[in-house]
């Protein structure tokens, strides 16, 4: 379940971006497996695409919809790009 949420995000996301090949997403789950938890990575030129106000609700309604099937819950984060 975690690999496929996380290829979802990437698929979505690169498609939403400048620069796709700068997206990446990390996952992690908790011990017993119900929270998923997603990292996802952009180009800092993509940060105020992703979290734009009807983006980033919509990305989470998708990744909340399909996680509940499977019967797990997902958040999202997005993380930080060190530049240098």
């Amino acid at each position: 379940m975690m690999t496929a949420l996380r290829e979802l995000l990437t698929y979505l996301v690169r498609a939403l971006s400048g620069a796709p090949e700068q997206v990446y997403v990390t996952a992690s789950q908790t011990p017993l497996g119900s929270v998923v938890t997603l990292t996802l990575y952009v180009a800092p030129e993509d940060r105020g695409r992703v979290q734009a106000p009807t983006t980033w609700p919509a990305l989470c309604q998708v990744l909340r919809a399909c996680a509940g099937r499977q019967g797990v819950r997902v958040r999202l984060r997005l993380g930080s790009v060190e530049s240098g």
